[in-house]
Order: structure tokens, then sequence, then C-alpha cells
């Protein structure tokens, strides 16, 4: 029937059983061999059609520094731009005729006649930038530099200033504002914009005045957030500076700083004092936006003979066209009784649409458009 285990034993052959186990482990290094030539191969040549294939991707939000063009630097933007039926505020944009600097004999101007920036002994080179500084050979300072020339008594009106936050962050309307609002509205462009360079040329080159902002903590802070390099209160006084010098260096040609709403790092004198004192010992201006100013501000600019000036009215709190026109209004008012005001707006639609209606009509009513620089005693 079959053989038994005896049988099998007596029929194995050991010698006979190494040769087959050394054929199979021959068969089996081979096949390794050829399977790690082969793969090896295999991916050399997938490598080189990857590095074939590589390109360099550059990143969207990539700050540019480079000279103005007439294309903006692309990224994305939900704003739409406003309406582009206000011929007059863009002829007056471009026939801007202004009158040169009093405080230099320099010849650098552009078109728009703005000193081009940056301006020799205007500045020092730093690992943060390129940071203003008051020439030493004159005492030129870069607010009195880059300021939009304005003859304040060449008038007996009321100076209205109207100026807009937040420049610079939305293409479409940064662009919009500059293209179609009268030269003597003035922009406060964002530290945080990805081209602040790009876009302070661009606005000034169209004849705007341009600053920079200053985010500093406010009442509602960190519900609503001015960005990572906010001025807190308490916190160490270098890390407060270095923010400062972060934000100083962010470009070239800006007359000064206007700060972030409700800014309650205004109400502490110890934080404050210093911040304030480097601005002005810059020679740039300063311009709080505090609902009340505090005294501190006001009393440093005296004694130190800088620049100062307060917001008086936030146009678009409530962003509705009847009640941007009832602040238009009382904006007015405020002209009237003081002999000048200044209101900020945002880069809304509704807020261009408003106030570019309104500023249609203001010459008539008996008062005067005027840089925000006119306001600080520049």
């Amino acid at each position: 029937m079959g053989m038994t285990i005896e049988g099998l034993k007596n029929n194995f052959s050991r010698k006979a059983f190494l040769r087959g186990l050394a054929v199979v482990l021959l068969l089996y290094l081979a096949a390794t061999a050829y399977i790690w030539v082969f793969a090896k191969k295999t991916a050399e040549m997938q490598q080189s059609k990857l590095v074939s294939q590589t390109v360099l991707i550059e990143h969207p939000h990539a700050e540019k520094t480079t000279a103005p063009t007439t294309t903006a630097p692309h990224h994305d933007s939900s704003t739409p731009p406003p309406a582009q039926d206000t011929h007059h505020a863009e002829n007056a944009a471009k026939d801007a005729a202004l009158p040169e600097h009093p405080e230099t004999n320099t010849h650098e101007t552009m078109e728009s006649g703005f000193l081009k920036a940056p301006v020799e002994g205007l500045f020092e080179t730093t690992p943060e930038g390129r940071l203003p500084v008051i020439r030493k050979k004159d005492g030129l300072t870069p607010a009195q530099a880059y300021r939009r020339p304005f003859d304040r008594y060449a008038t007996d009106k009321p100076l209205v200033s109207i100026v807009i936050m937040d420049m610079g962050l939305s293409n479409a309307a940064t662009e919009s504002a500059i293209r179609t609002m009268p030269p003597e509205v003035s922009f406060v462009i964002s530290p945080y914009s990805p081209a602040p360079d790009f876009w302070m040329n661009e606005a000034k080159a169209r004849g705007h005045e341009v600053w920079l902002g200053l985010p500093l903590e406010s009442e509602t802070y960190p519900l609503h957030d001015p960005g990572p390099h906010t001025m807190l209160i308490r916190a160490p006084l270098q890390q407060n500076k270095n923010k400062l010098s972060w934000l100083l260096g962010r470009a070239v040609g800006y007359v000064g700083f206007v700060t972030t709403p409700d800014p309650v790092f205004m109400k502490s004198i110890t934080d404050m004092r210093p911040i304030l004192n480097d601005i002005f010992e810059r020679g740039l201006a300063f311009v709080d936006s505090s609902k009340i100013p505090e005294t501190m501000p006001q009393t440093m600019a005296f004694g130190m003979h800088a620049p100062y000036a307060s917001i008086d009215l936030v146009i678009d709190q409530s962003a509705t066209q009847e009640d941007i026109q009832k602040a238009l209004e009382k904006l007015e008012k405020i002209a009237a009784d003081k002999g000048s005001a200044i209101g900020i707006i945002h880069p809304l639609p509704v807020s261009y649409q408003a106030t570019l209606r309104w500023l249609e009509g203001l010459s008539e009513k008996g008062y005067t458009l005027a840089p925000l620089s006119t306001q600080t005693g520049l």
C-alpha cells in the first residue's frame, strides 16, 4: 500500500538533499540580485524624470520691494471694487500740481511732486530694513520730506482731512481708492500688507500722502487682535521695541504712524512713552485714533516739537449709506467749530461711494480738503 517510515529512511539520501538545497539557495540569490539591480535602475530612471520636471514655486504672498509697476501684486481678495463713476476725482488725482518742498533743494521728485524715497540721509540700514532717521546735515525729517505739500495759510476755510485705513490688504480696494479718490485724501498702509512699498509708491504717484498703521492693544483685545506685531500692555519693553523696529522697516517714504482704533495701550504711560519717544526721535509724525485722546502724547509732541494730531470721527463705524452720510455731516460741524477735522474710513465699497459723493460738494459748502499731515502742524 505504501512505503513505511522505515522504508523512507532507507531510501533517503543526505547527499541528494544537500544538492537540492544548494540549487534552491542559488536560485534564490540569483533572483534577489536581479530584483535589486533592476529596481535600482528603475529608481534612477524615475528620479531623472522627476528632476527634469521640477519647477520653482513662488510663495503667493512674497513681499515685492521692486519699483512700482502698473500691475498690482497678486493675492486673493474678497473685497469687491467700489463703483468707478467719479470722473472728476480721477482727473483731479492725475492732474494735481504740487508745489516744491520748501525744506530741501533736491530735484529728485516724482511726477506727482513727492520726493522720491528713499531720500539720502533719511534712513539707516538695519537687519529689520531701512529705518527712518532725521538727516544730520540739515535736520530734515522723514515727516517733512514725505508729506504732501500743502499751504495751510492759502485758505481761510475750515480744513477737513479724510484718511483711509488698512490700505494694501485688498488689491481691488486699494487700487480703486488710488484711482478714484482726490489726491488730498491720505492713505494708511497696513504693516501686514504683502507689498507695502508697492502700494506706497503707487499711491504717491497719484498724489496721495501715505502713512503706516501702528497696531496697539485695543479695548477689545484679544477678541479683536490687530496682528502678531501688536504692542501689548505689560509686555517687556524690549519686546515692544522689537515690534516697533519691524514696523518701522516695513516700507520707506511714509510720513508717520496712525494707531489702530481705540488703542487702550495709549492709556499706559509706562508702556507708551518710550515707544512714542522713539517715533518722534526718528522725525515721524503721530496720529492718535483714540475716542478720547490721552494728554500724554500731545504733551510729548509739544515738548519735542513733533507733529501730532488725533482723529475726530470714525465715519463708517456703522457701514450703511444713511449712517455714513450722517457721520460726514457731523464731521462738517466739527470742522466748522474747531477750524479743522479728521475723519477715517475703511476700504469698503459703501464707504468709498458715500465719501466720494460728499467730497464733490465739499468746496461749495465752504470747506477745504487737506492731507492729514496738515493737521499735525507740519
